[in-house]
């Protein structure tokens, strides 16, 4: 059998190019995980820490207007697309210290594929943060002591909504 010198080197290329392109470049996240998250705005969500001044937070979610601001939070109601709700409120403890003590989310989907999908990215976005979530599928926390956060993340009963939170480790 005659071998061609070369023949090696293109087979060695050809499975190279296979083995590139079924590995994955880095995590891609869906329109609606963008929408929700705001990446790559950092801190625990869209950009807002807890601790975070209220003035600040206003600042953050421009063009967005609250439909509730007064010196317990934040209230934002958003449609996110093709009968998607969003509901965002960002707490504080006490009036006299206006800054976020609370992120809550409310998710209002399609159906329960979506709902699915959706909860899937979000627990590995926020599995790849914070580590291993405890609790069981569909209802999960995770702690991180150096960023004090404690968050949950829920399917709610309906299947078709989403549910997250984030507060303290010492409490709300």
């Amino acid at each position: 059998m005659v071998s061609h010198p070369k023949a090696g080197l293109f087979v060695f290329l050809g499975l190279l190019w296979i083995l590139a392109s079924c590995t994955p470049n880095s995590p891609d996240h869906g329109e609606l995980f963008q929408t929700v998250l705001q990446l790559p705005k950092g801190g625990a969500f869209r950009g807002v820490s807890l601790g975070m001044p209220l003035d600040s937070v206003r600042k953050m979610e421009l063009p967005l207007v609250p439909v509730h601001d007064d010196e317990f939070g934040l209230a934002y109601e958003l449609a996110i697309g093709d009968g998607r709700e969003m509901n965002l409120e960002y707490l504080t403890r006490t009036p006299e210290r206006p800054v976020v003590a609370s992120i809550v989310c409310n998710l209002w989907l399609r159906d329960m594929a979506e709902t699915s999908g959706l909860y899937g990215e979000l627990e590995n976005h926020w599995g790849s943060r914070y580590g291993v979530a405890d609790g069981p599928v569909g209802k999960v926390t995770w702690k991180d002591a150096t960023e004090d956060i404690w968050l949950s993340l829920s399917i709610l009963e309906d299947k078709k909504s989403i549910s997250f939170n984030f507060v303290p480790l010492g409490g709300f």
